[in-house]
């Protein structure tokens, strides 16, 4: 229940006055099958030959890698999942673990100067941006080797990136952000999983002041990585009268603001250091 299944790169039910999440039409919506899977394979020519379960590519046997976050354990359990699947459909897939940086290096990795990526498979994620601008900028071709993570170059969706940031109108700006989610929709640079839900817990019964980023549906504190109102550094503060005197009084106020303050900090230096690596969305 805390996570529901995606289909386009801008996050559903994030934005309003316009929503800008496009969802593809009922009869171009991309389902699951595994038996289609071993069709489409079939037709392409990598099949099984020899019987021994793994399809082949020019005779050798087809080894994928694919590589998830040690970081996370929800990112591991879909890299099961994953992996199951491609088992069953006759393609082998080794899976690892890796810290961030690790992954960072090799979507970045350079042979002789040139961006050469080293990698097969990855599944990562990304938090919703307050504008759809971000993300849909990491898709376009002056972002390779940078914030693209997958190297896609696509001239029509660079040139409505370039007219929708220049458009002021919102009704108009979302028919073009509509047109490029379209067009990465059929392109498939990333495979959107899935749309999940942040858990935030926080102590309402001796501070005060906290603040969604976007209102209601946003962040209150910040998550790693993501986005939460730069206003909760300036308007959470303790609460007075009898829950302050619960909690001992003013000095102890004065030490868990002194680590608040700390560990808000942290979270920003985080925050910039992740910000210069790619954005990677769930793949």
């Amino acid at each position: 229940g805390h996570a529901r299944p995606a289909t386009t790169v801008i996050t559903a039910d994030y934005y309003s006055d316009p929503d800008r999440h496009w969802e593809p039409p009922a009869d171009d919506k991309y389902g699951f099958d595994l038996e289609k899977a071993k069709q489409l394979l079939d037709a392409a020519g990598y099949k099984d030959t020899n019987g021994d379960g793994i399809r082949e590519d020019a005779g050798k046997p087809i080894d994928l890698r694919l590589w998830c976050r040690a970081g996370s354990t929800t990112y591991q359990n879909i890299e099961r999942l994953v992996a199951g699947w491609f088992k069953e459909i006759g393609l082998k897939m080794e899976v690892s673990v890796m810290d961030d940086g690790a992954l960072g290096e090799r979507i970045l990795d350079k042979v002789g100067g040139k961006l050469s990526p080293d990698y097969d498979i990855l599944v990562w994620g990304w938090y919703s941006d307050l504008d759809p601008g971000s993300i849909l900028g990491d898709f376009t071709t002056a972002q390779i080797g940078s914030n693209s993570d997958c190297g896609y170059s696509n001239p029509q969706y660079d040139a409505l990136f370039d007219k929708q940031a220049r458009t002021i109108d919102p009704t108009a700006r979302k028919a073009l952000i509509d047109q490029m989610q379209q067009i990465l929709y059929q392109d498939s640079p990333y495979i959107v999983l899935a749309y999940s839900n942040d858990l935030e817990a926080y102590n309402i019964a001796r501070w005060q002041g906290y603040a969604a980023s976007p209102a209601k549906i946003g962040n209150v504190l910040m998550p790693p990585y993501g986005n939460a109102g730069s206003e909760n550094y300036v308007l959470i503060e303790p609460k007075t009268g009898a829950a302050a005197a619960k909690s001992g009084g003013s000095t102890v106020s004065l030490w868990v603001a002194i680590a608040v303050a700390v560990v808000v900090v942290a979270l920003v230096v985080l925050l910039v250091v992740r910000r210069r690596r790619p954005q990677v969305m769930e793949e």
